[in-house]
């Protein structure tokens, strides 16, 4: 019953605005308010009595207002019956609060509010949760005493002081809390793609990849107290990119699976014996490995170097290395922070993304692995920075390798299929600079290989290594085309050495760092302005101009990408991601 006044005191009762009735009085005010006609049989109208009698205290037993929850689709009606006209909608799920229940044409409804107007529900389609909790009264308020009112005044004092100390705490530690946010940021964001993509909770990801943030934070804040764990970050690295190392390698083996064969060199008769059948098989492997080259080039052009070049450009965009773009000065900062928004994650971003699709699609034809090559940060700043200012009485090459002329297999840009054969270029004496030891990670095309076992004359694998006349195997491998030397390190592992003989590598799209890997700090190197854009430069390509074969493809790869971008995303998303991942 809702709101139902008596006319004999004696008989009822009231609370919370519903009326309680003796039992003398039952037939005169139940009735009205259930709006029944009294049945002829005294028997049938007792019992309509008795059962509105226990329908009425079954309502009170519950307190409203109260918390409910929808379990069907329910009209919203703008009166307690199915007479009156609908003004809404409230679906399963939906979380309503029930200001007070009536009952009218045999059912109980109960009473909401609706987007500003008054609603009714039938109340047997929501499922009661819990009552409404009334605000507590305010507590009454007393006179301080004059110790109290100091107490007061010094505690607002230290909590002004905190503040400030925060302020320039945060002020002084700007660039690493900003490029801790923007770590968590683009982990979380790649934790739930990954679990979104393969059927988990997006959340879940998300909250994994800001926990690996924090314990990035975590190493370094311990290396810089307690110096020395850097390794095991670095074995943390190497497992996590074991999959795709691993991917990378056995392309790296399926090329020439016989290379393993020819550390040493092969006697002429066996030579003799291999030569003639290798290109057919080389063929063959060729379009088996199809598959793998593919997957290989989408996870490093598109996936490693997009993530940590769009990183790069974000963090330059927020935290400036420049002094002409903000470095140090707030007023600076607020005011090119428009021109750094759109220099860096707008306009180089897009060519980050564009560049990183067109050599994918070059490298599914073209054979391409990913090599290492170690040196100090000094020089990989030169060889792979934007907006790096070449320093005075540097050898390096800005935007390129540095030819090694002393290398024991030839003079060229060396490289190594393991991680630790650039570890241990990078601390070797020679480096230049700087005393902080670093990998470039770099996707190479080696064209045309000259295997000094197997390929070479007897007189060039004498002469590879120390003490060898290294300007003959240049020479011999200008003569012949050969792009690439491969042999075997006396010191215990396979290096390779693309030729140069014109004191700039030969060929510079042959080589792309996708990433710079600290073993100081055992993470991913920051490169101030991001990566130079490879495609784009000067020196590639007036290099790429040279190949008629090479702009055939380059004109494909664009043409791929472009169909891709318009047409092949939306074929893509419709016909695979959603039908087997979100629907």
């Amino acid at each position: 019953m809702n709101e139902t006044t008596t006319k004999n005191s004696r008989n009822s009762w009231l609370y919370n605005n519903n009326v309680y009735l003796c039992s003398e009085n039952l037939e005169n005010e139940i009735y009205p308010a259930m709006n029944l006609q009294k049945s002829p049989g005294t028997f049938f109208r007792h019992m309509l009595l008795l059962l509105s009698f226990f329908a009425t205290l079954a309502v009170q037993a519950d307190r409203y207002p109260a918390n409910c929850r929808v379990t069907t689709t329910l009209n919203v009606r703008s009166g307690p019956g199915t007479g009156y006209s609908k003004v809404g909608k409230l679906y399963r799920g939906n979380t309503i609060v029930v200001n007070s229940v009536t009952f009218n044409s045999s059912r109980q409804w109960g009473e909401i509010d609706y987007y500003g107007q008054t609603g009714y529900v039938a109340t047997q389609y929501v499922t009661y949760l819990s009552p409404v909790e009334q605000e507590p009264a305010p507590r009454p308020q007393y006179a301080h005493s004059h110790s109290s009112s100091s107490f007061d005044g010094l505690w607002s004092a230290l909590k002004v002081i905190f503040w400030i100390l925060l302020v320039i705490l945060c002020l002084s530690f700007l660039s690493e809390i900003i490029e801790f946010l923007l770590t968590a940021a683009f982990l979380a964001a790649i934790g739930a793609v990954i679990f979104w993509l393969f059927g988990g909770h997006a959340n879940t990801g998300a909250t994994i990849g800001v926990a690996i943030a924090v314990i990035i934070r975590l190493k370094l804040i311990v290396d810089f107290f307690s110096p020395g764990h850097t390794a095991i970050f670095e074995f943390i690295y190497n497992l996590v990119s074991f999959p795709f190392w691993f991917l990378n390698r056995l392309q790296l083996i399926l090329m020439e699976p016989w290379r393993y064969l020819t550390k040493g060199y092969l006697p002429d008769g066996v030579r003799s014996f291999f030569r003639p059948i290798l290109y057919p098989i080389e063929l063959l492997l060729y379009i088996l490995i199809t598959p793998l080259r593919l997957v290989n080039a989408v996870y490093f052009n598109i996936f490693v170097y997009g993530i940590t070049e769009l990183f790069d450009l974000f963090l330059e965009t927020l935290a400036p290395s420049k002094a002409s773009e903000g470095r140090g000065n707030l007023f600076m900062w607020i005011v090119w922070f428009p021109v750094r928004l759109v220099k860096y994650p707008v306009l180089r971003g897009c060519l980050v993304l564009i560049e990183g699709a067109i050599w994918t699609v070059i490298d599914i034809f073209i054979p391409t692995v990913t090599l290492y090559h170690g040196t100090d940060l000094t020089a990989a700043q030169c060889i792979v920075g934007n907006d790096w200012e070449k320093g005075k009485n540097k050898k390096w090459t800005d935007g390129t390798f540095c030819s090694s002329t002393n290398g024991w297999a030839g003079a060229g840009a060396y490289f190594g299929s393991a991680r630790r054969t650039a570890k241990g270029y990078a601390y070797d004496p020679y480096r230049l600079g700087s005393d902080i030891p670093v990998m470039i990670v770099c996707r190479v095309s080696l064209g045309k290989i000259l295997n000094y076992g197997l390929a070479a004359p007897r007189y060039i694998h004498n002469n590879a290594g120390d003490g060898g006349n290294h300007a003959l195997i240049t020479s011999y491998a200008k003569e012949h085309g050969y792009t690439t030397g491969e042999w075997w390190n006396p010191r215990g592992y396979w290096e390779y050495c693309l030729f140069d003989w014109q004191n700039a590598y030969n060929n510079p799209w042959r080589i792309r760092p996708i990433y710079v890997f600290n073993f100081d700090t055992g993470m991913a190197q920051h490169i101030n302005g991001g990566f130079r854009h490879w495609l784009f430069s000067e020196m590639v390509l007036r290099d790429i101009l040279k190949s008629p074969r090479f702009i055939c493809l380059l004109v494909f790869a664009v043409i791929v990408v472009i169909w891709f971008v318009f047409y092949g995303w939306n074929y893509l998303w419709n016909e695979y991601l959603w039908y087997y991942y979100i629907n």
